[in-house]
């Protein structure tokens, strides 16, 4: 919004990146924010917070609590299922989310694997555009 009120810009052509903490940035914006972003790509980002609590016990837990204890976020929602990108694609297929190129390793110990096939799948199902890409890297490349 910023750029867009100070700068001549094309808004349907504003693009979003980002590599891990920037790529989970990248993909909720496109989730939550449509409307903002013609695409994004997003480079090894987590999809699912609640996938990756092992990892993530100093940092999550502070900000959002356990997993279990169901908190709600600013829209009345379970923390966990706000932070997690296939449950928003599901709830949402009316939504027509920009485009989303996802670029994953299956050897990621980073940010891992497991959540990233659920939300593809979760997309496809919902007829949702997107090109996903994944081989064996891990979080470094």
């Amino acid at each position: 919004d910023w750029v867009r009120r100070r700068f001549e810009v094309d808004a349907t052509r504003i693009t979003m990146t980002g590599g891990s903490m920037g790529g989970i940035a990248s993909v909720f914006q496109a989730l939550r924010h449509p409307d903002l972003l013609a695409a994004i790509f997003a480079n090894v980002p987590v999809l699912d917070f609640g996938s990756i609590w092992e990892n993530n016990e100093l940092y999550v837990a502070p900000l959002w609590g356990r997993p279990g204890e169901k908190i709600k976020s600013w829209d009345g929602v379970n923390v966990y299922d706000t932070m997690r990108a296939a449950w928003y694609a599901e709830s949402h297929p009316e939504i027509d989310f920009p485009l989303m190129v996802i670029v994953v390793g299956k050897r990621d110990t980073t940010v891992g694997w497991a959540d990233k096939p659920v939300f593809f799948r979760a997309m496809e199902a919902t007829r949702h555009g997107g090109c996903f890409y994944w081989d064996e890297r891990g979080h470094g490349g």
